[in-house]
């Protein structure tokens, strides 16, 4: 007799939820590890998803918010943060874009930027360059550096 029933995969899963909220691609990708089909294991997460268990587009912005409240992040950061828990490439450009528009990764630069300056005295070309890492768009790294640092250096 096999063990793997949708009733036991809906219990597995509610376990999973128990401890911390998850996206529906981590609950899947569980299910299939503990041995569950995949017929099962998608059942399962879509039933989830049904009745509201799982919710990608909340647990997207409840991430996204709960980073940004700690250390200034860029969009494209973000996004790859968002497709590395399995978030799907639409909901997590919708959410990102949502949060951080235009104006707030600005100002989201432009406090990395004063985050690295405290006295004002650090090379432009390597804040720019930590602001590209940070997925900081150009266009807004170059408006912060120009803002927050007295004098813009060319060096990049």
């Amino acid at each position: 007799m096999n063990k793997m029933t949708p009733q036991k995969a809906r219990e597995t899963a509610f376990r999973m939820l128990s401890s911390r909220a998850r996206t529906c691609s981590q609950v899947y990708n569980k299910l299939i590890l503990q041995g569950f089909n995949e017929e099962i294991a998608s059942l399962t997460v879509a039933k989830l998803c049904e009745d509201g268990y799982l919710d990608d587009v909340s647990f997207a912005r409840n991430l996204i918010e709960q980073r940004l409240s700690h250390k200034p992040y860029g969009p494209r950061y973000l996004l790859a943060m968002l497709y590395r828990v399995g978030i799907h490439k639409n909901v997590a450009t919708e959410v990102v874009g949502e949060i951080v528009d235009q104006s707030r990764e600005n100002e989201l630069a432009a406090l990395f930027v004063r985050s690295m300056t405290p006295n004002g005295e650090i090379r432009a070309d390597k804040v720019m360059r930590q602001l590209i890492n940070r997925g900081f768009s150009i266009a807004a790294a170059r408006q912060a550096m120009e803002k927050e640092l007295s004098v813009f250096e060319r060096e990049i």
